[in-house]
């Protein structure tokens, strides 16, 4: 990147500051202070449209002509085209099983929790939704 940018990157950098040298030893001549300052004293000149530019006896310039295409890679483009303006549905966007994958097989859930009461201990309600029924007896649990 340092030949081609005339700067030196960031571990360039580093290098050149832990050998204490002087880092603008290593900037291309263009990128100083100097030469920028000596580019823009006229400031920016700016360039009427292209009406305004001198004919010339060359011809111009065009793109390439596209190369020919098969007839099937043709159609195989055409559907791709009409494909790609179709609108995805979640279905397309679902992972795709592999070959060894059940197309049916489901991941089992995780399993819930009981919750027990701290009243009573009893299953599927908490202290909270305790109904307080004075003919239960308070059992506590100790773990």
């Amino acid at each position: 990147k340092w030949d081609i940018t005339g700067i030196p990157c960031k571990h360039a950098y580093g290098v050149i500051l832990k050998l204490k040298l002087d880092v603008e030893d290593y900037v291309c001549h263009w990128f100083r202070t100097l030469m920028w300052r000596r580019n823009y004293t006229d400031g920016l000149i700016p360039i009427r449209g292209s009406r305004f530019w001198p004919a010339t006896d060359s011809p111009d310039v065009h793109a390439p002509p596209e190369p020919e295409v098969p007839e099937e890679e043709a159609a195989s483009k055409e559907a791709g085209k009409e494909s790609a303006k179709k609108k995805l549905t979640k279905a397309d966007k679902t992972r795709k099983k592999g070959v060894n994958e059940s197309p049916t097989k489901k991941q089992p859930k995780a399993k819930k929790r009981i919750m027990h009461c701290g009243i009573c201990g009893a299953p599927n309600h908490n202290s909270r939704f305790h109904k307080d029924d004075s003919s239960q007896i308070c059992v506590s649990v100790s773990f």
